[in-house]
């Protein structure tokens, strides 16, 4: 028990209880909460009033995963060192849960040589990523906030399912043979210089296709927003009805 006055009013009972993350809505988000109760006496009417007041620490256990990939471990560390655990000797282990992790918008990897980039997914938040090193093989599978994606001149021979956020996909210059599904928000893809020969059904928001230097023998219905067309050197023999908004075509 403690007393005090301040603005008419007495402090008249200061009681804690302590809690871990029991069941419970508040204790669900909590990994720690103190409850004070606090009493405060009226000093005219003397009444004690009932005040509670509930603090609470959220506190986050590290969760470690694997990075197969060491040339990406040792980038990893390198942009983000509080986040990683290892060496390129044992390997290396990635926090899921820190900050810099699950705050990250961009991420851009050139000249590295990275082969897999298993680990990405966890970047929660992620809005662009860029892997231009010539040596990339394997996609996993993307985070649900990306919307950029450039992956080009690379050694990728096939896409993971692409996130229905994505707006904008460039994958020139690999081995990809088919694309997958595309999302219904694309608005520029660039697929050139690789083993295609067909494309998917085209998004209604396509403004940009370039698919030119593939085995591709013909274009699917083009949207009503295309602006350009690049598709020579391909084994077209004709093309689709272009739409009006088509500003620019390259074809041979």
């Amino acid at each position: 028990n403690m007393a005090a006055v301040a603005a008419g009013v007495t402090l008249c009972i200061y009681s804690v209880s302590y809690a871990t993350n029991n069941a419970g809505s508040i204790q669900q988000k909590c990994r720690v909460f103190i409850t004070l109760r606090i009493y405060i006496c009226n000093m005219k009417k003397g009444i004690p009033t009932l005040f509670i007041v509930i603090i609470c620490f959220v506190t986050t256990k590290a969760q470690w995963v694997n990075i197969p990939d060491t040339a990406f471990g040792s980038w990893l560390k390198s942009e983000y060192p509080t986040c990683l655990q290892g060496n390129s000797g044992i390997g290396w282990q990635m926090d899921t849960t820190c900050y810099g992790i699950v705050t990250e918008t961009n991420v851009v990897i050139v000249s590295a040589p990275v082969i897999n980039l298993y680990g990405v997914q966890y970047f929660k938040r992620l809005k662009s990523l860029s892997c231009i090193n010539e040596t990339l093989q394997n996609l996993p599978l993307l985070p649900d906030s990306l919307t950029g994606l450039a992956c080009y001149g690379n050694l990728l021979i096939t896409l993971p399912a692409l996130p229905a956020t994505l707006t904008y996909l460039d994958c020139d210059a690999n081995d990809i043979s088919s694309l997958p599904t595309l999302p219904s928000g694309l608005a520029k893809l660039y697929c050139s210089g690789n083993q295609l020969s067909t494309l998917p059904s085209l998004p209604a928001s396509l403004k940009e296709l370039r698919c030119y230097r593939n085995a591709i023998t013909s274009l699917p219905l083009l949207p009503d927003s295309i602006r350009l067309l690049e598709c020579y050197y391909n084994n077209l023999s004709s093309l689709p009805k272009l739409p009006d908004s088509l500003l620019t075509l390259t074809f041979h």
